[in-house]
């Protein structure tokens, strides 16, 4: 099996590039989605947001620093989405929701700590 790159060589690659990158042989990569763009201060920035998230189970933003990485993804996200602008959008959202948990479910057995999450954290 060959040895994954650092992610930031993976980012680094343009579109075509990282489409046929060796690493994706054999994956099915016909559905890989919008592309994010974030430099190395960035992905630091949401590491660090993502690992507290995981040991606290408390989303919330601890600098500003990681409410502006957030930001920018959700703008790369709307510019590179069709979903949101579709009447359908609540269906497709509570259908993609539902998927993405069961697959979770499924990955974790018993053992996940997400759904201990309190939500509508506001």
């Amino acid at each position: 099996m060959m040895e994954r790159p650092p992610l930031r060589q993976l980012l680094d690659l343009s579109p075509s590039d990282f489409m046929w990158h060796p690493i994706w042989v054999g994956c099915d990569v016909t559905n890989i989605g919008p592309m994010i763009d974030l430099t190395d201060d960035e992905l630091l920035v949401l590491f660090e947001c993502f690992h507290r998230v995981c040991e606290t189970g408390r989303i919330a933003a601890s600098h500003h620093a990681e409410v502006v990485v957030i930001d920018k993804i959700a703008g790369q996200l709307e510019r590179g989405l069709t979903e949101p602008f579709d009447p359908s959008y609540p269906q497709s959202l509570a259908s993609a929701r539902s998927r993405v948990l069961s697959a979770y479910r499924q990955r974790m057995g018993g053992h996940g700590w997400v759904e201990a999450v309190p939500l509508d954290q506001s």
